[in-house]
């Protein structure tokens, strides 16, 4: 028969039987117990060994409810008890793609007492003696580094020209590069043309400014004449001549309708304008022309006032403060004396 014809092989009614015979049957092979339990192999105790050279020692055991632990038992031990993995080359840095750290000159970062503490902070370890970095631009250039496909080994240096470990000038802290005293350098380094002929930068991952520190004075000088301040120039004369434009108006509509109250000497005819601005009389005022025109002005007079009143209420509680120096430019220019923050690039 053609033993590719599924269809015509014959099964065993004892192959029930032989499943359960063998799923009850437990034993010890080469790789550990063997245990079909639930229909899967279960998985044993490994024991984990770091091969070296010729020979091998000990890391610890695997299972699959303590994971990788150093003893075996029942309690989950952490990791970092855990003897060190060395690797090829007699690193224990754990390599990346295909280049080993077998050499065994590190990269050489420096680094310098910053200023600003938040950006990079350097402890000297007094037992090992070895120089300890931490803050913002430390975080940057280790997460770069991890993120290489090889392993890069490094070591942090001290560069400090005074006695209290810090830097005298952050242009010599770059120009150390180019001596070739390190092969790095970090920190809250301000890329500026004259440091370019020295060292590369990378792409900048801080926004730079300069802020001021300076003195501030109220803008509005509240004098006797602040009155007028609320309204422009303009607006005054404009508010004027619209005043003195409706009483004229008002006077000639009133005068045409034969009105016997604005009749009279021209003193008299003044007065008159100025009382037809300022107050709406109907007795005096005859005509429907005139009450409108009137209308509009008083319309007007409303949002004028209520304008001032707001803006003389502002100027009078609220402090209108303003720097005294707004760009560096006016420093130059002065010749002023300033301070400025340690380690600085304004320096």
């Amino acid at each position: 028969r053609n033993s590719i014809s599924l269809e015509t092989l014959e099964t065993s009614s004892n192959g029930p039987k032989l499943l359960q015979a063998i799923l009850q049957n437990k034993f010890r092979g080469l790789s550990g117990n063997i245990d079909l339990s639930n229909r899967q192999l279960q998985i044993s105790t490994f024991r984990i060994i770091n091969v070296v050279g010729k020979g091998w020692r000990d890391i610890g055991f695997w299972t699959a409810q303590n994971e990788l632990s150093q003893h075996l038992n029942k309690t989950r031990q952490a990791t970092t008890h855990l003897n060190p993995v060395i690797w090829p080359g007699e690193s224990i840095e754990i390599p990346r793609g295909f280049k080993i750290p077998v050499s065994g000159k590190k990269l050489q970062v420096g680094v310098c007492t910053s200023g600003y503490p938040e950006f990079v902070k350097v402890e000297k370890d007094h037992i090992t003696g070895a120089t300890k970095a931490i803050g913002f631009s430390v975080d940057v250039f280790e997460e770069a580094v991890k993120r290489l496909p090889y392993a890069v080994p490094y070591e942090y240096v001290l560069f400090s020209t005074k006695d209290d470990g810090s830097a005298e000038d952050y242009n010599d802290f770059v120009y150390q590069v180019y001596l070739e005293k390190y092969d790095i350098v970090i920190g809250d380094i301000t890329i500026r043309y004259n440091r370019t002929f020295y060292a590369d930068f990378t792409l900048p991952y801080t926004e730079s400014g300069i802020a001021m520190v300076v003195p501030v004075r109220d803008s509005i000088n509240k004098n006797t004449w602040i009155f007028l301040k609320p309204l422009e120039p303009g607006m005054w004369f404009g508010s004027i001549v619209f005043f003195i434009y409706t009483g004229v108006v008002v006077l000639i509509l009133e005068f045409l309708g034969n009105n016997e109250n604005v009749r009279g000497p021209i003193p008299r005819q003044l007065g008159i304008m100025i009382f037809f601005s300022i107050f709406e009389e109907k007795e005096l005022v005859q005509r429907f022309l005139s009450r409108i025109v009137l209308i509009i002005w008083l319309v007007f007079l409303m949002v004028l006032t209520s304008s001032y009143t707001a803006s003389l209420t502002s100027m009078l509680t609220v402090q209108q403060l303003q720097p005294t120096v707004t760009d560096v430019h006016e420093l130059l220019k002065s010749g002023e004396y300033v301070g400025y923050h340690r380690g600085s690039y304004v320096k």
